[in-house]
């Protein structure tokens, strides 16, 4: 389950992936982070990165420095491989939830509550050792996310249709969120990124559209 953290708000989002974009998870921003670091130390961070992808091999030869050693010099190659491969050109996509607020009659939109300066989403690993713990995902564009325009008739019914027989009313809607990583936006474990493409539809199989961004 991913989130979005705001002084004001908090969201919960469920999350999943297309095929043909990164996958929203604690690796990919790792890998994203050390990427835009040209500076990365690979010596103070092989072992960690041993523990996490090759415990197998650290905990065969991590008594022994002469073996221990050779395969730190192996891992550091795989590293470099692995993050030289990862692409920053390619998108991250989220399939998540907004919520929508009461209906404004005078602008003929539903406001929907999403992004602000403040919010986040973040991802976590708790056995990390020296890479963070958390990484978190700022947006530099969070405007982008309007509001819902709908004219009032049609307005009423799309609001009639999400209406329960007890009166409640279902504000939540699917959206596809497209972003792509631009920079480090403090230290190692804070990343900027761009909102590229948002789509909200109005069904849960996401087949129906009401509003691109």
């Amino acid at each position: 389950m991913k989130k979005i953290f705001s002084l004001a708000l908090l969201c919960a989002l469920v999350c999943s992936t297309s095929a043909m974009a990164h996958d929203l998870n604690w690796d990919n921003l790792m890998m994203a982070a050390v990427k835009m670091q040209p500076h990365f130390d690979y010596e103070a961070n092989v072992d960690s990165y041993m523990k996490i992808y090759r415990s197998d091999v650290w905990d065969r030869y991590k008594n022994d420095e002469f073996e221990i050693q050779d395969k730190r010099n192996e891992t550091i190659k795989m590293m470099k491989d692995r993050f030289s491969s990862f692409s920053l050109d390619e998108e991250f996509t989220i399939y998540t939830s907004l919520k929508f607020g009461s209906y404004d009659f005078d602008k003929q939109v539903f406001p929907l509550n999403s992004f602000s300066a403040n919010s986040y989403l973040v991802e976590r690993r708790y056995n990390n050792w020296s890479f963070p713990k958390a990484y978190k995902v700022f947006f530099i564009n969070p405007e982008k996310i309007g509001d819902i325009n709908m004219e009032k008739d049609k307005a009423k019914n799309f609001l009639k249709k999400r209406k329960s027989s007890y009166g409640n009313v279902d504000r939540n809607v699917n959206a596809k969120i497209k972003f792509s990583v631009t920079d480090l936006k403090n230290g190692r474990n804070e990343l900027e990124a761009k909102l590229e493409h948002v789509t909200i539809y109005s069904d849960d199989q996401m087949s129906k559209v009401i509003q691109k961004f």
